[in-house]
């Protein structure tokens, strides 16, 4: 959250200056961990290349009332749950589709439109 609170989301980056930026950051906050930088990089850095998106998403959902101000670290948060929720639903909806896909290729029919055949008592 650190790095994500400090970032100038006005600029564009590329993918390798926001990762070699976040690396600089862990190795100064004591983790050097290769697979945990690797972890956080994969999440951080997409998240960062698409923050726009993900901050349109968060206050096309926010109801911004008079005196409620969400301070910086709220946002931050707001961006992270936003970008894996986003991504989520992405990846349900492209598996949901390849399915579907594969379904009608092979000729099989989706099991939620199948009627139960002979094991129903009249």
């Amino acid at each position: 959250l650190k790095f994500v609170t400090g970032w100038n989301d006005a600029g564009t980056y590329t993918a390798d200056e926001v990762r070699d930026a976040l690396r600089v950051l862990l190795t100064d906050e004591g983790i050097s961990n290769a697979t945990c930088i690797a972890q956080l990089t994969a999440v951080v850095v997409s998240l960062l290349l698409d923050v726009k998106r993900v901050d349109q998403l968060i206050m096309k959902n926010i109801r911004m009332t008079k005196g409620l101000q969400l301070h910086v670290l709220q946002v931050s948060i707001l961006r992270v749950l936003a970008f894996e929720v986003d991504r989520e639903q992405s990846a349900k909806e492209k598996l949901r589709a390849d399915q579907k896909l594969k379904q009608r290729s092979t000729g099989e029919k989706d099991p939620k439109e199948q009627k139960d055949i002979g094991g129903a008592e009249e």
